[in-house]
């Protein structure tokens, strides 16, 4: 770990919580949405920071602590006690560190499985037939969306069944479009020349998933578009109370920052391949 990545980290946590402490103490500016809307963007920075200062290791075992801390937040709110609003901002700022944290991690060990399974991939077919990345990766995209539209279309969210349907399919639809994009970007040039399926012997695996250092820092940059998406996506209401617009317009913007980050991200891996192989 850098040091100086360290202490940016260390300053951004410190500079976070203080600011939380003050939501605590005085309930006007909790109950503010340019102060939740503040959270979220330093939520996300503290995410970002985290994703490149850690080894990968510690950044796994954080990912989960703050996982299992919030599952323990929801527990206690749905089914103990309902917290005060000193606990309301602890509960949402845990929730979303959790989901920016939980995010960056899919992010981070996606090259990794690529990398692993990628020759025996290339070397398969179906019946001589080789089906390539980017078909996969539009089924995942597509699969995504359903999820979302499942979600927007269950009847009395507030029902403890349907508020957990809602919120399973906007999270598994969310993992599903990412992981899609991330696909379509590895297999870009093939989608460029509008090779989807095409019959052909097994082959060796191809290099050029892996040697594109002419886009090493595009692909660096991919996690910061998709985890601000994700705090669009999932607060375009919020958003959309704050700049007196529609929230419609913050969920496609988070839709569109969430795909255009894993594309390019797909498109080169290699800082956070090297990162988890590393370790």
């Amino acid at each position: 770990m850098e040091s100086k990545s360290l202490w940016g980290f260390i300053v951004l946590a410190v500079l976070t919580s203080a600011i939380i402490i003050s939501g605590m103490i005085a309930p006007a500016i909790f109950y503010n949405n340019l102060f939740l809307c503040f959270i979220l963007i330093l939520t996300v920075i503290l995410g970002i920071s985290a994703t490149y200062s850690f080894k990968f290791p510690l950044f796994r075992i954080l990912s989960w602590i703050f996982f299992f801390l919030a599952v323990i937040a929801n527990i206690f709110w749905f089914f103990i006690l309902e917290f005060t609003f000193q606990f309301q901002i602890l509960y949402f700022f845990i929730i979303n560190l959790c989901i920016v944290f939980m995010y960056a991690l899919l992010f981070i060990v996606m090259p990794s499985y690529a990398n692993r399974y990628q020759h025996k991939y290339e070397l398969s077919s179906i019946k001589g037939y080789h089906i390539h990345e980017n078909i996969y990766g539009i089924i995942f995209v597509l699969f995504g969306l359903f999820q979302f539209i499942l979600s927007w279309l269950l009847p009395n969210p507030a029902d403890p069944l349907n508020f957990w349907l809602y919120h399973f399919f906007l999270f598994f639809g969310t993992a599903c479009t990412i992981v899609g994009a991330f696909l379509i970007g590895r297999d870009y040039t093939d989608l460029l020349h509008f090779r989807f399926i095409e019959r052909r012997d097994p082959q060796e695996i191809n290099l050029d998933f892996t040697i594109r250092e002419h886009y090493y820092r595009i692909g660096k940059f991919g996690i910061v578009l998709t985890l601000f998406g994700l705090i669009f996506f999932f607060h375009h209401e919020l958003w959309g109370q704050l700049f007196f617009s529609n929230p419609f317009f913050f969920t496609i913007l988070g839709l569109v920052l969430i795909i255009s980050g894993a594309l390019i991200f797909g498109i080169n891996f290699t800082y956070f391949a090297k990162k988890v192989e590393n370790t």
